[in-house]
């Protein structure tokens, strides 16, 4: 049996950040097969190909899956449609995928996919619930969802995911990077409660949680 989930990542604003692969099936059978060979291939490469998308397919399509395994295996195929840039059959894939039960951290690359086709509405109510998400995937999904409210023009909301995501992972380059573009002026009523000897950056965080800062993008 193998199992293996791994995430997209894409800023719709700046750029691909990266493009690991998604999610091996669940499958229960000897040897090889195409689904299984289709998870391999994704986990030891970043790039998709024509003969890759054929053998992520006859995997998705193969009569001995579990539903799990089914679901994994739509999932790999939408990933494939991803890399390739078929975004909106990777979506119709990784809807599927979804909708049989595919692994939580799946969202992740249909909030990609979504992203990119400026369905930023569908990718934040997508993102709103984590719970579910691998806590080493969780600041991926934290970044993908900022860039979708940064979409939708929710400026605070986008900086408040982004400031968790590099809570949870400090070295996460992407998030960083991201919070370069935004301005954080905190209300002059903080000031006048007598908080000026504060540490301002650590003030502007909790301010934040508070929704006591006004943010604008650079």
């Amino acid at each position: 049996m193998r199992s293996t989930v791994r995430a997209f990542l894409l800023s719709g604003l700046f750029g691909l950040a990266a493009i690991p692969a998604l999610a091996g099936p669940d499958i229960y059978r000897a040897g090889t097969s195409p689904a299984s060979e289709c998870a391999d291939e994704l986990a030891r490469t970043d790039g998709a190909s024509l003969r890759l998308l054929h053998l992520c397919d006859e995997g998705a399509a193969q009569p001995d899956l579990t539903a799990k395994g089914r679901a994994a295996a739509l999932a790999n195929a939408g990933t494939v449609r991803l890399r390739l840039g078929n975004l909106e059959e990777a979506v119709i894939h990784l809807s599927k995928a979804q909708d049989l039960g595919a692994p939580k951290d799946s969202v992740i690359s249909l909030s990609a996919a979504l992203i990119r086709l400026e369905r930023a509405e569908e990718a934040a109510t997508l993102l709103s619930d984590l719970n579910g998400v691998s806590p080493d995937l969780m600041p991926t999904a934290l970044y993908n969802r900022a860039t979708a409210q940064l979409q939708r023009d929710n400026t605070k909301a986008a900086y408040l995911d982004l400031l968790e995501a590099t809570r949870l992972a400090p070295d996460y380059a992407p998030a960083q990077e991201l919070l370069t573009h935004f301005t954080v002026t905190p209300y002059s009523a903080m000031a006048e409660a007598g908080e000026e000897e504060r540490d301002p950056e650590t003030d502007c965080v909790a301010a934040a949680r508070r929704h006591q800062i006004d943010v604008f993008r650079k």
